[in-house]
């Protein structure tokens, strides 16, 4: 089967680059989607918005920045975004990240585009569940992300309860959790009848802005899992 639509989960605050998913879409000839959203508060642009945060409410703020990006465009660029994708970090959901859940619920609302998110270590997937659906985004139309980083199964369907989808988006990556675990947590949760609400994907960072990465000898396998 060929592929016809490519999901771009990158957001701004960690690369996102455009015009090169123009390039893409113009060289292969395929669909690709554009991301809005927030990357974790570790990562993303938490110290701009949390100093804006003194003075303005900067969930309106955040849900104003996605929601222009979905109905109007990226910048000049003509590209409106296709999905919204928000990110938590580890075994906590700060207020900072409470912001930007509640305004991907609230634009998610008012556009109909669907959330994928972010999530950290294995920790995270209810919580981010139950906020999104508790401000009204359609539980169908969330995808919360790298839950093959958990092969708890009350963990699993904590989140499945919710009504959400859920991806197992990081097969083949056994430097964050051993893929045989994941395996067996994905065979398990089809046998039990959860096989449409499981999203199989990979998480891949093909390009990367600024100088190259040179890894030692020593960590260079583990890559090549």
């Amino acid at each position: 089967m060929a592929l016809k639509t490519l999901v771009d989960a990158m957001v701004t605050d960690m690369g996102r680059d455009v015009e090169l998913q123009k390039m893409v879409l113009g060289e292969l000839g395929i669909n690709v989607i554009c991301a809005t959203g927030f990357y974790t508060e570790k990562f993303g642009k938490a110290g701009y918005f949390k100093f804006r945060s003194q003075a303005y409410d900067i969930t309106s703020e955040l849900c104003e920045t996605l929601v222009k990006e979905i109905t109007q465009g990226i910048g000049n660029t003509g590209v409106k975004a296709g999905v919204i994708k928000v990110a938590a970090g580890h075994a906590r959901i700060t207020s900072y990240k409470e912001g930007v859940l509640k305004a991907a619920a609230r634009a998610k609302k008012e556009t109909g585009v669907p959330i994928i998110t972010h999530t950290e270590a294995g920790t995270m997937g209810p919580e981010q569940a139950e906020l999104l659906v508790s401000e009204g985004a359609d539980p169908k139309r969330v995808a919360i992300g790298h839950m093959c980083g958990n092969a708890d199964p009350n963990y699993q369907l904590s989140v499945l309860e919710k009504g959400v989808n859920i991806a197992f988006d990081r097969l083949d990556i056994d430097v964050f959790f051993p893929d045989k675990l994941r395996k067996a947590c994905l065979i398990a949760l089809i046998g039990i009848g959860y096989a449409d609400r499981i999203l199989l994907s990979q998480d891949c960072r093909a390009y990367r802005l600024g100088r190259p990465y040179e890894f030692s000898d020593e960590i260079k396998p583990l890559l090549a899992n």
